[in-house]
């Protein structure tokens, strides 16, 4: 698995076109099988990939059950805190936390 990442700090440089565009052509004309992660906070690679009837599902009808990418890295982000504050701080942590910090860990 190969993975390819678009950064630049600032905006209206086509990061998002130049994703979108790779994606569609490594699948189209390549074959391959492409994961596109849109993390950036307008989803806008996400409204160019998926149709505008998906989209509405989606983000307009509050009723949806997809979860999103933030959704994930809140769950992550929880798990990291009370492990550092395990083993930085030396606070005597629950039960539960020491379970999550094993699963973390895999």
């Amino acid at each position: 698995m190969k993975s390819i990442a678009f950064f630049n700090n600032k905006g209206g440089v086509g990061k998002t076109t130049l994703a979108c565009n790779l994606v569609s052509y490594l699948n189209m004309h390549k074959g391959k099988r492409v994961l596109l992660v849109d993390a950036d906070p307008q989803c806008n690679a996400t409204q160019a990939i998926l149709d505008d009837d998906r989209c509405e599902a989606i983000y307009l009808s509050g009723t949806n059950p997809t979860k999103t990418l933030y959704h994930y890295l809140l769950r992550i982000s929880a798990i990291v805190d009370a492990c550092f504050r395990l083993i930085v701080d030396g606070v005597s942590a629950p039960s539960w936390t020491r379970r999550g910090c094993a699963q973390a860990r895999g």
